[in-house]
């Protein structure tokens, strides 16, 4: 998540003050959807979707995977990350997963205080 918030940086989509003195307009929003195909069949696809305002940036990324439509595997996952964006490039403030496949499942949830984690719950 980070090399995309840094990704969507440097091509300009994150804005500064300094552009909204100009005037000039930047996206807030960058939305990106990876399929993934195997022998001509789609086995899932992955959307993220980045969104910006001032400098905090929310990341959310949604997927879902299967072999014959479930029949033989399913995975479904999810993932949120938010933080700040400094010159120095993100500042992250939380990242959490959730996923469901292959009979298992797991939740993470991190936390994020002066570029260091400080919370982790599984």
């Amino acid at each position: 998540m980070r090399l995309a918030a840094v990704g969507a940086l440097t091509c300009g989509l994150g804005g500064s003050p300094a552009d909204a003195e100009n005037g000039i307009t930047t996206a807030n929003q960058v939305v990106a959807v990876y399929r993934v195909d195997l022998a001509g069949f789609n086995l899932g696809n992955f959307t993220v979707t980045a969104r910006f305002k001032g400098d905090d940036y929310e990341m959310r990324g949604v997927g879902n995977f299967s072999i014959l439509q479930g029949i033989i595997y399913e995975w479904k996952g999810t993932t949120l990350a938010k933080g700040k964006m400094t010159n120095g490039g993100p500042e992250p403030a939380m990242y959490a997963l959730s996923y469901q496949g292959g009979g298992k499942g797991e939740q993470l949830r991190m936390n994020f205080t002066d570029g260091g984690v400080s919370d982790v719950a599984a």
